[in-house]
């Protein structure tokens, strides 16, 4: 279902069931009556403006489309899905990189930041945190928020043109490494971004760790040496999953682990 046709259906349902609980204190005596009048009155779900959704966001294939999907929806992305949603995988992935970070481990690349949801942990904290995205739209909203200390435009998939290499104490990411978005070999090419002994908290949805070739590559790294061995935390992506959520993953595996040395 895309994204603004669940929140339409949703309110629609919302006010279905306050209205008939007003209609039946109105006339208690006549329960049928009071029913008839209120469905007279039911507003129309109205026509729904865009199709975004998970569904279609999986289906990107380049990174043009990714910017072209990613720019339109990033105006009601928070309300259209993260809210309705009950998206608490940027929140999780936080608050877990702060748990274990020492003093050193800034500034922070959050890789994939979206709208700025993963940024919005650290408002409380001391840490400095960058925006990178590949979507213009999306980091506009999250230059918003007021978390941020810069957002920067970013294209794993072109690893030349990677900004700020080798800058960052941290790196995070929540919802960017998954079927359909980046895969292992873009995982790699971010551990550019960070400096030796760089904190890395790195979310991969738990139902494509293994399928999609992220535990190999995570593997192949370690034994080469770049990073030390990853522990793996696994956090909830959605507060209350429903069917549909479950069956597209449900669960987050957070790969902890440092930089030793960049990958060649």
């Amino acid at each position: 279902m895309a994204a603004a046709q669940y929140v339409q259906k949703h309110r629609l349902a919302q006010t279905i069931e306050r209205g008939l609980t007003e209609a039946l204190k109105s006339q208690p005596d006549n329960p049928y009556e009071a029913l008839a009048a209120f469905f007279k009155d039911v507003p129309a779900a109205p026509a729904a403006d865009d199709d975004h959704d998970r569904e279609g966001a999986y289906s990107l294939d380049t990174p043009a489309a990714h910017v072209e999907y990613y720019d339109k929806w990033a105006s009601t992305y928070d309300s259209d899905f993260a809210e309705q949603e009950g998206y608490s995988y940027p929140e999780n992935l936080s608050a877990h990189y702060l748990s274990i970070a020492e003093p050193g481990d800034t500034p922070v690349a959050d890789i994939g930041a979206g709208t700025g949801l993963a940024g919005i942990g650290f408002k409380d904290s001391k840490t400095e945190v960058d925006a990178l995205d590949i979507s213009p739209g999306m980091l506009k909203q999250a230059a918003a928020k007021g978390v941020y200390r810069s957002t920067v435009v970013a294209d794993l998939t072109d690893a030349k043109a990677l900004p700020n290499k080798a800058l960052y104490g941290g790196l995070i990411s929540s919802g960017t490494f998954t079927f359909g978005h980046l895969g292992p070999d873009e995982l790699e090419t971010s551990l550019l971004l960070a400096r030796p002994n760089a904190l890395c908290v790195i979310g991969v949805n738990a139902l494509h760790y293994e399928k999609e070739g992220f535990s190999k590559k995570m593997a192949a790294l370690e034994a080469a040496g770049c990073i030390s061995k990853p522990e793996i935390v696994t956090v909830p992506i959605y507060a209350t999953p429903t069917p549909q959520q479950v069956a597209a993953g449900k669960d987050a595996n957070l790969l902890c682990f440092r930089l030793l040395k960049p990958p060649t």
